[in-house]
C-alpha cells in the first residue's frame, strides 16, 4: 500500500510485486521492494486481524524518549503494544507518551538556530508553531526526526518533517494526538503519519514491510503509473 496525500492518488497491491514507480523526471523505474525494510508482525490474541509491530522505543533527533516500557508490549487483555491502522487520521499516543515526545521535541524545536514560537493550538492539535519561525526544505519543514525503534534490519521507521508536521490554518502543528490515559492501544499509526510511505502487509511471512518517506529519493506515491508497460 502507498498512501498519497489527500486529493492525490496512490496505491494498493494484492500480492507480492515488483512495485515499479518512476521518479518524477528521471526515467528510470524503481521497484520500491529494493527500498523496504522488514520488522516482524506482532500477535494480538485479543485483536488478531489488527497489524500490530514490536516499537522498542521512540527517539527525537537521535535523543532516546524517556517512557514507560511495560506500554509497549501487549498484556493479557490486549491492551497496550503498536499498531498501524488507516481509521485514526493522525497517530495517537498514550497521554504519558505522548507528554514525554512533545516535551522533547518542543525543547529540540525552542534550541534550533531559528527557534520555533509556540501560538494558539488549531484543534486537534496541541503543539502548534508560527510557520515563519520554522524553516522549510523539500522534504518539509525543519523540524526533529521522530523515530520508532523496532526490530528491523534497519533498527528504526523514521516519520519525516512531511509526516509528523500538519499545515493547520496558519500554523504548523505536530500531527501526533493524545490518546488518554488508558487506551486500548499506547501507540495507534494514523494515516497522515504513513503518507508516501510504502508499505507491505505480509501475512505470509509475518512481517511489515516499511519505506519511510519516499520524498527522501524524489518519489511520491502519485507516481505510479498504470498505463504504461512498466
Amino acid at each position: 500500500m502507498c498512501l498519497p496525500p489527500f486529493s492525490e492518488s496512490g496505491a494498493v497491491f494484492l500480492g507480492d510485486g515488483p512495485y515499479n514507480i518512476s521518479p518524477g523526471g528521471t526515467g528510470t523505474v524503481v521497484d520500491l521492494r529494493s527500498m523496504l525494510s522488514y520488522t516482524p508482525l506482532v500477535g494480538n490474541p485479543v485483536f488478531p486481524s489488527d497489524y500490530f509491530i514490536g516499537v522498542q522505543g521512540i527517539k527525537v533527533s537521535q535523543q532516546d524518549v524517556p517512557i514507560n516500557k511495560s506500554l509497549l508490549s501487549i498484556n493479557s487483555k490486549g491492551y497496550g503494544g503498536t499498531t498501524v491502522s488507516l481509521v485514526h487520521p493522525y497517530t495517537t499516543l498514550e497521554t504519558s507518551i505522548f507528554k514525554a515526545v512533545t516535551t522533547v521535541f518542543d525543547k529540540q524545536l525552542k534550541n534550533f538556530s531559528l527557534p520555533a514560537k509556540r501560538v494558539t493550538p488549531v484543534a486537534p492539535f496541541e503543539f502548534c508553531y508560527d510557520p515563519t519561525t520554522i524553516s522549510s526544505t523539500r522534504i518539509g519543514p525543519v523540524v526533529p526526526d521522530i523515530d520508532l525503534l523496532l526490530q528491523s534490519q534497519k533498527g528504526y521507521w523514521r516519520i519525516a518533517p512531511t509526516n509528523s508536521i500538519v499545515r493547520a490554518n496558519n500554523a504548523y502543528c505536530l500531527g501526533f494526538l493524545d490518546g488518554g490515559n488508558n487506551p486500548t492501544t499506547s501507540i495507534v499509526i494514523g494515516g497522515f503519519q504513513i503518507e508516501d510511505n510504502m508499505l507491505q502487509f505480509d501475512r505470509a511471512k509475518n512481517r511489515l514491510g516499511f519505506s519511510s518517506s519516499l520524498i527522501y529519493d524524489r518519489i511520491r506515491c502519485s507516481f505510479f503509473n498504470f498505463t504504461s508497460d512498466n
